[in-house]
């Protein structure tokens, strides 16, 4: 069984590693937010092919997995198709100099390799095990939640790219759709999907509690890490974005403030 999580971490990494040459070639880092999703698919697929398990658990959380992955990579290859690298990329290179080649390589890719096979365990897990469903009500806990987690990201980036395909006057903030509502629809249904597999495998095994750390990871991520810290950081310098702030719960949706 240690051998198949081995096996799953190089070729991943692998994968990641592939990908970070052709970035280097391009001299276009901002490849890597695009593999982001093809990823996990990576990560789980070869979990289920290596363990030659294919039963109703994990079929179920595999399918959720490409669901998710392929449609948040299609997502940013289409927003990104046409655009220089991003300008984060860029200003890390500038920083890092000499050690660009190096850094980008430990920074960037080997890291969200790593991230990514933190953030799937739930789903790895469940592959490289015979399981069953031993709690339903669980199981459709998860699954009705993993459906409106996955809407509400789709929905949330939706209204973003009609919004900013309308060319908006600089300034103008979306506060309507579902980002009346929290700050961070995307994130918010980003994370409420990875909850909600974490509730599909505890649907199967208790003892699998421990792949919790999935969900935790990317929860934090996106609280404190490169999620919302970023974007707001950025747009706090707005003083309309300022007010939205006020009015807005940040990541959890709510009933706006007066």
């Amino acid at each position: 069984m240690f051998s198949q999580y081995l096996t799953v971490i190089g070729l991943t990494i692998s994968a990641f590693s592939v990908v970070y040459i052709i970035a280097t070639l391009l001299e276009n880092n901002s490849i890597v937010d695009i593999f982001w999703g093809v990823g996990f698919i990576v990560a789980t697929i070869s979990s289920l092919l290596i363990s030659n398990i294919l039963g109703l658990p994990q079929i179920l959380v595999t399918a959720l997995v490409l669901l998710w992955g392929f449609r948040i990579s299609i997502r940013i290859f289409l927003r990104n198709k046409d655009k220089s690298e991003d300008f984060r990329y860029v200003q890390m290179r500038e920083k890092w100099g000499k050690y660009a080649l190096i850094r980008s390589y430990t920074d960037v890719f080997l890291i969200q390799g790593l991230l990514c096979l933190v953030i799937v365990t739930p789903v790895i897990y469940v592959n490289l095990h015979t399981l069953s469903i031993k709690y339903p009500i669980l199981c459709v806990i998860g699954v009705v939640l993993w459906v409106f987690g996955f809407l509400f990201e789709s929905i949330g980036d939706g209204q973003l790219d009609d919004f900013m395909s309308k060319k908006p006057a600089k300034g103008t903030v979306l506060d309507t759709g579902l980002w009346k509502y929290t700050r961070h629809p995307n994130y918010f249904g980003e994370a409420t999907q990875w909850w909600a597999i974490g509730i599909i495998v505890l649907s199967f095994t208790l003892t699998g509690w421990w792949t919790l750390i999935g969900p935790l990871t990317i929860t934090f991520l996106l609280l404190k890490v490169s999620g919302v810290p970023m974007l707001e950081k950025k747009m706090s310098k707005n003083p309309k974005y300022k007010e939205y702030m006020k009015r807005t719960n940040k990541f959890i949706p709510g009933i706006p403030k007066s």
